[in-house]
């Protein structure tokens, strides 16, 4: 079984943030934007990723998910 376009792209953007670099993370951040990964559904995984990696690497996820998706970040769950 495989997993779905968005999906995929969202699991790799978790690794390349619990990897921690920046630029790996900025690439998948991209990717995952690119296969219409939903701009709340990065804004969990980033929330979440406080829990696993620690504040600072979250904080640095976060930067890279904004830039890629030029989104900021949701007052409110979208309906």
């Amino acid at each position: 079984m495989s997993l779905d376009r968005p999906t995929d792209a969202l699991v790799r953007f978790a690794a390349a943030i619990a990897g921690g670099r920046d630029p790996r993370m900025a690439e998948a951040a991209r990717s995952a934007w690119q296969a219409e990964v939903p701009v709340l559904w990065g804004d969990e995984l980033v929330l979440q990723s406080v829990l696993m990696v620690g504040y600072p690497r979250a904080l640095s996820a976060a930067a890279q998910w904004r830039l890629a998706t030029g989104h900021p970040p949701a007052a409110e769950p979208a309906e």
